[in-house]
């Protein structure tokens, strides 16, 4: 995943809106969008920085577990920090590139998990890594933040 907006660049959540330069210009030079790509053979994308869920986002992440099922969000803990700051309990993603077919799976296997029992955040994470490992082509495995958030339960992340 490339992303990218002169020297700087971040952990972003892509979406689906291809890159226009002139639109959502405020956004742009405050750092809240910035253009994303898969590599750069693909196209480019608008992505949204941890300042758009700052300083743009309205409302809060109140007693939310938020999992992304996608690339580097848990590289470093800006973006898993900048919801946790709006209220989010804990913030589950990836710390590298993914496949899409392991991120699929592992996705599934982590909500079966965190629904089935009372099991800590730790002990679904132990058992849904355990079950699916790193991803293959990548070797990216899932993590959670803040780490605190590890010996509580589903029940307790949300209430």
């Amino acid at each position: 995943m490339n992303n990218s907006q002169g020297d700087r660049t971040a952990a972003c959540l892509f979406t689906n809106e291809p890159y226009t330069f002139f639109k959502y210009t405020p956004e742009q030079l405050n750092d809240e969008l910035m253009w994303v790509r898969v590599s750069e053979d693909y196209p480019r994308f608008f992505g949204i920085t941890p300042n758009f869920i700052s300083k743009s986002m309205k409302g809060n992440f109140r007693n939310t577990v938020v999992i992304v099922a996608g690339c580097t969000l848990l590289y470093d803990n800006i973006m898993a920090s900048t919801f946790t700051q709006k209220g989010a309990s804990t913030f589950l993603a990836w710390n590298g590139s993914v496949g899409l077919d392991y991120v699929d799976k592992s996705t599934i296997s982590l909500v079966k998990n965190l629904l089935s029992d009372k099991r800590t955040l730790k002990e679904v994470w132990d058992v849904t890594m355990a079950e699916n490992g790193r991803d293959p082509q990548y070797q990216s495995w899932l993590k959670y933040y803040p780490p605190k958030s590890g010996d509580k339960t589903l029940r307790q992340l949300i209430q």
